[in-house]
């Protein structure tokens, strides 16, 4: 129920859940046509570890070329996630769906 009024909150500000497993989900979000750009936020939670919250580009490589260009993220953005990272947290260490 929690998980689903997130969702929605993210979904106002452009992004897309396109997975949900247990210890890890992924939101998306496409520019318009002015601003062409696609944003991906994954989430990962493995037992025993801190949670890794990640936002970047998956079309524009770094200078190195070794991963993606950092995309940032507003305060309002962040305190979702946040509180979607502590859901996934939970549902990873008790083996539930939220």
């Amino acid at each position: 129920m929690l998980m689903k009024r997130l969702s929605k909150k993210l979904e106002a500000l452009g992004f897309t859940k396109v997975f949900d497993g247990r210890s890890r989900v992924e939101y998306q979000r496409r520019g318009n046509s002015r601003k062409n750009f696609t944003q991906k936020v994954v989430i990962v939670v493995r037992r025993g570890e801190e949670p890794l919250l990640e936002s970047f580009d998956p079309l524009v490589p770094d200078r190195e070329r070794v991963g993606y260009r950092a995309v940032a993220l507003s305060e309002k953005e962040l305190k979702l996630f946040l509180k979607v990272m502590r859901l996934v947290k939970l549902k990873n260490e008790l083996g539930i769906r939220l």
